[in-house]
Formats: C-alpha cells, sequence, structure tokens
C-alpha cells in the first residue's frame, strides 16, 4: 500500500475523530487511540498483500515479528547500566541495523519472497528509542504510545521519546493548534499534488536518469543534481507535512522534520535542517556514544564515518548509498577541521555567500552520487 494512501486514510479519519473530538470537548491524546488506529492500518495493509503473495506474507509476518522483538531487546540492551555503557549502546545500534538489513540479503542471497513492509524502520527506530531512552518501571503503554503515532509510519517523522512529552497529560485542541494543523496539511498537499508534478512534468525530461557508468556532461550533471535536489525536498518534505499535521488534528505535536535545509550555510547547519528525526537519532544512538567530536581529528572522522555509513546503508546497501553517507562525512570532517578559517567565521555577505554557494554545490552534488546506477 503506497504511503500516500495511508496518509489520505489518516487524514480522513484524523478529521472525522478531531471533529468528534471537539463537539465532546475532548482530547485525543489518549492511550485507547494510538493502539487501535495503528492495529488497523496494519490490518489493511497485512489484507491488501494477502491476496497478492501469501507465501511472501506468511514469511513477512514471521520476520516481522522477530524484528520487533529482536529490536526491543536491543533497546534494554542499550538502556542497562554497567560499565562501558556506551559500548554496549554502539553494540545494540549494530544490532538494530542488522535487523533492518537482514530481510534485504535474504531477499538478495536466498531469494526469499518477501513484501516491503511500508514504514517498517520508522517503527523499530522508534521502538528501540523508547526502550533504550527509558527505565525497566517505564509502563508498556508510555513505549506503545511513542511508537504507534500511526499517520507519521510510512515516511516519519521518527517519533523520539523526548520529543513525545505531550502525550503525558490530555490537552484541548485548541483553534490555534487547528489552524497550524490545517496549515501544514495544506503546504503538504501543495508540494506533493501540485509542485511535485510540474517538476516532474517540466524538468525530468532533460534529465538523464538513472544516470549510466558513461561519464556524463558537467551540464548534465548538474541539471541532473538540481533535479534530485528540489524533487526529493518536495516529495519528502511534503509527506512529513501532512503526516506532521494530521497527527496535530489528533492533539499530537509531532516535530518537524525538515527547516528549510536549502538555506544551510554549512553542512552541519544542512544536518540539523534536513530529516531532522532521523540525524538527532543517529547523532545520539551512535555518533556521541562512539565519542562525537571529541579527540584528535581522526576520531572524529572515525565517528563521523561510521555514523554516516550506517545512515547510508540504512537507505540500502548498494555502493551508491554508502558513497553518500562517506561522501557527507569526509565533508563534515574537512568543515570541523576549517572550521577557525577566515570563510567560516566572517558574517560579511560577501562570505556567507560563498559559504552558501560551496555547501549548496556539495549537497547537489551529493544527491548525484545518492541516485547514481
Amino acid at each position: 500500500m503506497p504511503a500516500i494512501d495511508i496518509l489520505r486514510a489518516s487524514l480522513l479519519l484524523a478529521v472525522l475523530l478531531a471533529g468528534w473530538g471537539r463537539l465532546r470537548g475532548a482530547s485525543l491524546a489518549s492511550a485507547r487511540f494510538f493502539p487501535i488506529l495503528s492495529s488497523g492500518v496494519f490490518a489493511f495493509f497485512y489484507l491488501n498483500n494477502l491476496r497478492a503473495s501469501p507465501a511472501a506474507l506468511q514469511t513477512d509476518l514471521i520476520l516481522n515479528g522477530a524484528s520487533l522483538a529482536a529490536v526491543f531487546w536491543l533497546g534494554r540492551l542499550a538502556s542497562s547500566s554497567g560499565t562501558p555503557q556506551h559500548w554496549r549502546r554502539v553494540v545494540a545500534v549494530l544490532g538494530l541495523f542488522a535487523v533492518l538489513l537482514g530481510p534485504e540479503l535474504l531477499r538478495r542471497s536466498a531469494g526469499v519472497p518477501l513484501t516491503r513492509t511500508l514504514g517498517l524502520s520508522y517503527l523499530l527506530f522508534r521502538l528501540f528509542d523508547a526502550v533504550a531512552s527509558q527505565s525497566r518501571q517505564s509502563a508498556p503503554t508510555r513505549i506503545l504510545l511513542q511508537t504507534t503515532a500511526f499517520p507519521t509510519l510510512p515516511v516519519g517523522p521518527i517519533v523520539l521519546h523526548r520529543q513525545f512529552g505531550v502525550i503525558k497529560r490530555p490537552f484541548q485542541i485548541s483553534d490555534v493548534f487547528y489552524r497550524r494543523a490545517v496549515l501544514l496539511i495544506l503546504i503538504g498537499a501543495i508540494k506533493l499534488f501540485l509542485l511535485l508534478p510540474w517538476v516532474d512534468a517540466h524538468w525530468e525530461t532533460g534529465v538523464r536518469r538513472p544516470i549510466g557508468l558513461s561519464l556524463p556532461s558537467l551540464v548534465n550533471v548538474a541539471q541532473t543534481g538540481a533535479y534530485y535536489y528540489v524533487r526529493l525536498f518536495l516529495d519528502f518534505s511534503g509527506y512529513s507535512d501532512l503526516a506532521v499535521g494530521i497527527c496535530a488534528l489528533l492533539g499530537l505535536r509531532i516535530r518537524h522534520n525538515f527547516r528549510q535545509p536549502y538555506l544551510a550555510l554549512s553542512l552541519r547547519d544542512f544536518w540539523r535542517r534536513w530529516h531532522i528525526t532521523l540525524a538527532s537519532f543517529i547523532q545520539r544512538h551512535v555518533y556521541i556514544p562512539l565519542g562525537g567530536g571529541r579527540g584528535s581529528a581522526w576520531q572524529r572522522t572515525r565517528n563521523l564515518g561510521a555514523a554516516f555509513i550506517l545512515l547510508g546503508a540504512w537507505h540500502g546497501l548498494t555502493p551508491a548509498f554508502l558513497a553518500w553517507g562517506g561522501l557527507h562525512a569526509l565533508g563534515l570532517a574537512a568543515e570541523h577541521a576549517v572550521r577557525e578559517r577566515w570563510l567560516l567565521r566572517s558574517s560579511t555577505i560577501g562570505a556567507r555567500a560563498l559559504r552558501y554557494v560551496l555547501t549548496q554545490s556539495f549537497i547537489l552534488f551529493s544527491w548525484v552520487v545518492f541516485f547514481w546506477k
């Protein structure tokens, strides 16, 4: 079931429930709603796939159940006390990525028939973060609520534990909150249904996709990078705006996933604006436990490399994705090495303009690498 179908169903359900909540003066941010609604979404997905491939569905159900159990245990491992805890967390995260990438390896190497469970990786990320961030005495309901905010299941954002405190107490949905929700849904719809089709229709015809092994001209590289540069933002941020807006209709404050990333003046600034929840997850559970920015230049580069190679592998085990992750790690390491130079410290218009051009050119080129085949 495509992501947009889940979001359409979620939007309809959210509008109906939000209207009911307004009439009743009730808050929808309560434990009884989300497990039921999320179960319905997943049930619809599986029943829809059952007709297409019963054998694949059976295998998929077993693997997904095992994945959830494994990630729950890995989250407990990451949260357990002892020395050295940071290495225990690193091992747990590596186990998490092994669980995420294992089905793909089975599909490729053994030819095991599998369906692709939409949003499973987001669900597993949330479950790991929820369990790793809480003590053993935490209520299971709390973990369940964080992992089953169903409008965000298909494409994110990843609902992290520290960003989900609003669910602790019911509150009335104000007119301001409603207006914010409607505005976000409208912005997401404009990106997905007006701007994105226009870009595909008027731009893609001049773009060679996928890029072949022959060396393309510099003009085509720039054109291809610009196409992906614009399309990815409209597509991904459009889905995210819809999901955050739908959650707002249900009375949930979910963190924005994009904050004008193409206005960034540095790579570090870019990763504070692009796919914010995933970047926060990687920073918290991979980069910081490895040592973060502490230590020598080699140690910082190693930590960045590990974090971004895993980030690339999450998109898929292909040379292009891994190279994309490595490219961003090297770019951030180089940026850190020259952070005291005039260009990065100066606030003049010329210096800021040059930083912007260099940063955005790097990002544009990285999207060419990301989609290289």
